[in-house]
């Protein structure tokens, strides 16, 4: 991603990261699973087995089953740490990342800005701060929409600060 000659980074806009841990949550009680189910199972099931046989085979199986949980968290923080949105003081720029081999990028220009809109529903948003922002522009393109942006009312005033000031003419505001 190239800025425009001048152009200076205002913002930047990342998932919140309770996401990210809620997955981590995810994967590794699917990590454990496995191991749950077979203290479970009654041991004559097992019993017809040889113990020579049984114990390499489960463990091969569990180790593959650990690489495939690896790689869907593997796969999982790319496309969290990579979706990313980019405010500068000319546009805005949404990078989404989908899985490990595709992206895309879509532009608004900031004088398009009419309206920037925050959601915030449930404890957990209202707690940990974060929800959905929504920049309404006036562009042919449909509106862009964060889901779970962190600090959305701090973007939102950054955004609409941005836009005030290239409107206005007056000196960008700093960086963060």
């Amino acid at each position: 991603m190239r800025f425009d000659d001048g152009e200076k980074m205002v913002l930047v806009i990342r998932k919140h990261w309770l996401l990210f841990v809620g997955a981590l949550f995810v994967i590794g009680v699917f990590a454990v699973l496995p191991y749950v189910i077979l203290h479970l199972i009654p041991v004559r099931v097992l019993s017809g087995l040889p113990a020579a046989v049984a114990g390499p085979t489960v463990a091969f199986f569990y180790i593959i089953w650990l690489l495939i949980l690896w790689v869907v968290l593997f796969a999982y923080w790319t496309n969290y740490y990579l979706n990313i949105w980019v405010v500068t003081d000319r546009r805005i720029i949404d990078i989404v990342q989908n899985g490990l081999f595709s992206r895309e990028l879509i532009t608004a220009r900031l004088e398009k800005v009419q309206d920037v809109t925050v959601e915030i529903e449930g404890v957990l948003q209202t707690i940990f701060n974060y929800g959905t922002l929504v920049i309404h522009t006036a562009d042919d393109m449909t509106n862009i929409v964060i889901t779970n942006a962190s600090r959305p009312n701090r973007a939102r005033d950054k955004i609409l600060a941005a836009h005030a000031a290239l409107i206005e003419g007056t000196r960008p505001i700093d960086a963060i």
